[in-house]
């Protein structure tokens, strides 16, 4: 029997419960309002961004995951969450961690709608950056994460001097922003990359953005394009200018 959707904040968005139909998930869950929470994150990160129309795939995942709340967005109107449901004390952190994941992968809905899907570094380093720091500036008592915390002074040396030569160049977003492992490049380099350093150059370089352009709202900035943000940071003067980015 097909999934039936549900319509949360008056149709404004569509969810599709698939965690239901898998058994350890519909155990994990069922003593946790899901949809009210979803909810809940939905209401809270669309006010602020002013994106909906939205349909959302709501899995369950048997993996252990730092975030709780597994997220991706590649159109302006889908969004895949997967729940990780064995995470201990569910009931309490979901909350937090599921408003997290919803307000960065809604800002990218709402990039892609104004931008499209671009696959170049320099537009995987932005999108992402700007949607974690959205993520946190939404919850700011929430969990720093790995992936939210800047690189050291050398790790950023390092990582950026291998962007700085890509960032026109599409890249393939798991080699970039995971990590912690040697790497084969687009290129056919292997390098070591660090972990989550894709996340992390990339909201370093938002950091830096704001801080000369205080104006610059992150929902404002959801529609600028990447190379403009990298060049108004002080990481643009480190770029290779002869690279077309």
């Amino acid at each position: 029997m097909p999934i039936e959707p549900i319509n949360l904040l008056d149709g404004k968005f569509v969810v599709y419960p698939y965690y239901q139909e898998d058994p350890g998930a519909s155990s994990g869950l069922k003593h946790i309002d899901v949809l009210g929470i979803l909810e809940g994150g939905l209401r809270k990160a669309s006010k602020k961004l002013g994106h909906s129309g939205v349909k959302i795939d709501l899995y369950g995942s048997d993996t252990q995951f730092e975030g709780v709340v597994l997220g991706s967005a590649m159109n302006s109107d889908i969004m895949d969450l997967g729940i990780c449901y064995k995470t201990p004390n569910l009931a309490e952190v979901l909350p937090t961690a599921m408003g997290g994941t919803v307000a960065h992968e809604l800002h990218h809905n709402k990039r892609i709608g104004a931008l499209g899907y671009v696959r170049t570094l320099a537009e995987r380093l932005v999108k992402d950056g700007l949607a974690t720091k959205f993520e946190h500036d939404m919850y700011p008592d929430g969990k720093i994460y790995s992936w939210s915390r800047p690189l050291d002074e050398k790790e950023t040396e390092y990582f950026w001097g291998l962007c700085k030569t890509r960032l026109g160049r599409d890249v393939t977003h798991d080699k970039w922003f995971f990590g912690d492992k040697d790497t084969v490049l687009e290129d056919g380099s292997i390098v070591h990359i660090p972990k989550y350093a894709g996340y992390r150059m990339g909201t370093m370089i938002v950091d830096d953005y704001q801080k000369s352009h205080p104006e610059a709202s992150l929902v404002d900035l959801a529609s600028v394009q990447a190379t403009e943000i990298i060049q108004g940071s002080k990481y643009g003067l480190l770029a290779d200018r002869s690279a077309s980015w």
